[in-house]
């Protein structure tokens, strides 16, 4: 099964018959035909949540009036105190997105929102995908991507008409370019896609310039160690802080100007202190998105913890007999980085512990946990016998195909049955315990 993986010979090149790499390239058409078709399907909701109303009165009024339609959307939200608890119209990079699909293709705005949900998870799930095969084992790969198929959280956002699918998708884009830039002996190019993607992904959501930041701050510490150039670290610093000059003027030109953008900024903000909804279901204590994750996919998470652990670790990998490349220990590392910075900064706030708010994360952390299937079989290759191996690795892939399918019936009982409408972090553990026990 780990093909591209010998013991104490992690990445160096082999003689495997092509019959392995076929193998490889059905399994992984298997999947990516299994991730399209579930992200297309139950996309039938009994309700809209009150979050995804409003993106579609935003979406409905831009299509009706353009830019004059969304500075009268920004005023409105200023004027009336009562509207500050839900999503700002300042989110503009998603819902132009929606009205000019719903202007090409005659589609309601209901439609065009949960069309290009489906599609930018399907997006998010290519990304993902280029992500591994570019830095890591492609066995590793096509197990975080059966993983990442089937991910609740996923599906469940992929049929709804949230921003975050396109948050997360553009979001991993922007991760991966970062990565590409931080290793290429040649990084122009990379940083110039970098800074291309990352001006439309800031006018998303405001969240996005945490990522976007923390994708900088990586770039120029992987400049300052390969270099050591303090000229060019402050090079991409201030090309950085103009592109987001430049988005952020973009954004003060379609909601009536700066001001505008930082009254409806500070109005969203102070709402945190009675939205009802935040105190109660979106709060909780630092360690809830890790329960959040577990009870939504077990295996998976604990999977993913067992990745972070063997690289984390001294000799981590050099236990199961194993020497990582420095590309893979590079993107691993930066995976971490972003896990750990991102779910900080998602925790220090005291409500917004919702599981849509880090969908950027579903993808690496599948990644994580197809590495920890890697290192678990190499362990076994080392200290079992051959028939052993070969037992082992048939009831690891019994195991992954189980848990694929325990974690779609996870999402079916949850989110179609049960009709949850929203990933706040106690509503999904209720949830997902109410479902378990239904199941028994």
């Amino acid at each position: 099964m780990i093909d591209s993986i010998t013991v104490s010979d992690f990445g160096r090149g082999n003689n495997r018959p092509t019959l392995v790499t076929a193998f490889w390239l059905c399994l992984f058409v298997v999947v990516t035909i299994a991730a399209i078709t579930l992200r297309l399907s139950n996309r039938e909701v009994a309700s809209r949540s009150p979050d995804e109303e409003v993106y579609i009165y935003y979406a409905t009024r831009v299509a009706g009036s353009g830019i004059e339609g969304s500075r009268a959307l920004v005023e409105s939200y200023n004027r009336h105190g009562s509207l500050w608890i839900y999503p700002p119209p300042i989110r503009l990079g998603y819902i132009y997105l929606v009205a000019a699909v719903m202007k090409l293709s005659g589609a309601s705005a209901d439609q065009a929102a949960v069309s290009i949900s489906s599609v930018f998870s399907i997006g998010g799930f290519f990304v993902a995908a280029l992500l591994g095969l570019r830095f890591f084992d492609r066995w590793a790969v096509l197990v975080g991507l059966a993983l990442l198929s089937v991910s609740p959280i996923e599906l469940a956002i992929a049929r709804r008409a949230w921003q975050d699918s396109v948050w997360g998708c553009i979001g991993l884009l922007l991760f991966y370019l970062c990565l590409e830039a931080s290793v290429s002996m040649r990084p122009k190019t990379w940083r110039i896609c970098f800074w291309a993607v990352g001006a439309y992904y800031l006018t998303i959501k405001s969240s996005a310039l945490v990522v976007y930041g923390l994708c900088t701050l990586w770039l120029v510490g992987s400049a300052w160690l390969q270099e050591g150039s303090l000229q060019k670290c402050l090079r991409i610093v201030i090309t950085s802080a103009l592109v987001g000059a430049a988005s952020f003027a973009a954004l003060a030109w379609c909601s009536g100007g700066a001001f505008s953008i930082m009254e409806t900024i500070q109005h969203s903000t102070l709402a945190r202190g009675w939205n009802q909804y935040g105190h109660q279901f979106q709060s909780g204590p630092w360690y809830w998105f890790f329960l959040g994750f577990l009870a939504l996919s077990p295996i998976t998470t604990l999977l993913c913890v067992a990745g972070i652990a063997m690289m984390i670790l001294p000799k981590g990998a050099a236990v199961v007999g194993l020497s990582v490349g420095m590309r893979q220990r590079h993107a691993a590392w930066a995976i971490i980085y972003l896990i750990f910075t991102l779910l900080i900064a998602a925790t220090v706030p005291a409500d917004l512990k919702n599981l849509r708010y880090v969908t950027i994360l579903v993808g690496p952390c599948c990644l994580l946990s197809g590495l920890a299937v890697v290192y678990l079989l190499a362990f076994a290759r080392v200290k079992l016998p051959l028939w052993g191996y070969h037992f082992a690795a048939c009831a690891v892939a019994l195991g992954l195909g189980l848990t694929c399918l325990t974690d779609y019936r996870r999402f079916e009982r949850i989110f179609v049955q049960n009709g949850l409408n929203d990933l706040a972090i106690v509503r999904v553990i209720n949830s997902a315990r109410a479902a378990d026990n239904q199941s028994r």
